[in-house]
């Protein structure tokens, strides 16, 4: 098995989808009762896999969309300093950040 994301995934899915699989067959001298239990559990299982796991997507996404909405952020950051800041304009950003911390904060990552 390889060390890639999906791979991984796909090996997780396929091992948990076995177990259910395993768990869902009824099992000989067991009552129809716990039979029935065992099937109910399995479901479950896949059930919240599968929630799990597009929970996890979900995740992943809404954490792509901060990343893309600070960038979004610090970039009117800096457009509004340089408005506030007419003299500022044809400074760089390291000169900026000595002259005040506003503009340290607004340009740090900018350099």
């Amino acid at each position: 098995m390889s060390d890639d994301p999906a791979s991984v995934e796909a090996f997780e899915w396929e091992t948990t989808m076995a177990f259910a699989k395993q768990l869902a067959e009824p099992w000989q001298g067991m009552g129809e009762m716990a039979n029935h239990q065992r099937r109910l559990a399995a479901e479950m299982i896949v059930r919240l896999y599968n929630r799990c796991t597009m929970e996890a997507q979900h995740t992943m996404e809404l954490r792509q969309q901060v990343k893309e909405l600070r960038g979004e952020r610090d970039e009117l950051k800096r457009q509004l300093c340089r408005v506030l800041h007419p003299r500022k304009r044809m400074m760089s950003a390291n000169e900026m950040a000595r002259l005040c911390w506003d503009c340290w904060d607004c340009f740090k990552d900018s350099k």
